[in-house]
């Protein structure tokens, strides 16, 4: 069930569609300071950037 979940929040993480959530949030911080953006762009880093999210061009190194 763990992995099930997991795997479902490394999909939508990894997902380019989720650079542009992250983005549209912290545009939205920007005016409206109630929504907190800054603890979904740190929650999303390490998931995103992990050795599974191969092909990721932000983290490729």
């Amino acid at each position: 069930m763990m992995d099930a979940v997991l795997h479902f929040v490394h999909t939508i993480i990894t997902s380019p569609w989720f650079y542009l959530v992250m983005f549209a949030l912290a545009a939205v911080d920007a005016f409206f300071p109630a929504v907190l953006s800054e603890s979904v762009v740190i929650t999303a880093g390490p998931p995103g950037c992990s050795p599974r999210a191969a092909g990721n061009p932000i983290c490729s190194s």
